[in-house]
């Protein structure tokens, strides 16, 4: 008959190292748990209709198709290339997918340019004019006008609206126009001006 007699100081030796074998468990279930989403594949979606998106010989501006989806088999925007969008007619956002490789070391620009929103964005407040105001930006978060009154010419910028989630995917909103002067004149028209005006 064999027995296992244990005294007051073996037991508190083995609470003592009660944390160290929790640790190692944990440690070693969060590894499985890592070789298993590793093993995991991902799908975009992408049919790989539009082939391979490669920018190693230069920049490249895409025209979207009026489903604003692209569907690549992979994507290489090396460093120091930019890759550009041109309008569809619902002017919808730029969505890429791709079935392979992902490589972004350049730049992907969605800017806009004066009024003319970058994809999937909102147009700018017309200018002021003379006979009529300067108009606020367009969007759930336009830009209010310039404005003589509050004293500030230039429109405020327009704001991102939407969700958190990106889903629905939507553009930010238009900057307010600028409250245009009448006339102008540099300092050197004024000095012009006064030294005519002193003869």
């Amino acid at each position: 008959m064999c027995g296992i007699i244990l005294g007051a100081n073996d037991l508190s030796i083995s609470w003592r190292y009660w944390p160290v074998r929790n640790s190692l468990r944990f440690l070693l279930l969060a590894f499985v748990f890592a070789l298993a989403a590793i093993g995991q594949t991902f799908s975009s979606g992408s049919t790989g209709a539009d082939g391979a998106l490669d920018l190693t010989a230069g920049d490249r501006a895409v025209q979207l198709p009026d489903s604003g989806i692209l569907n690549y088999t992979t994507v290489n925007i090396p460093a120091g290339r930019t890759l550009t969008f041109g309008m569809n007619l619902r002017n919808t956002a730029v969505v890429m997918l791709a079935q392979g490789a992902v490589v972004i070391s350049g730049t992907i620009n969605l800017n806009g340019s004066g009024r003319t929103p970058g994809p999937g964005g909102f147009y700018g407040g017309d200018f002021g004019y003379p006979g009529g105001g300067p108009a606020p930006g367009f969007g759930p978060g336009g830009g209010a006008a310039g404005s003589a009154v509050s004293g500030q010419e230039q429109g405020a910028p327009g704001q991102w609206i939407g969700p958190l989630s990106l889903v629905p995917n939507i553009g930010g909103s238009g900057g307010g126009g600028r409250r245009q002067a009448l006339f102008s004149l540099s300092a050197a028209a004024l000095d012009t001006a006064a030294a005519v005006a002193a003869q």
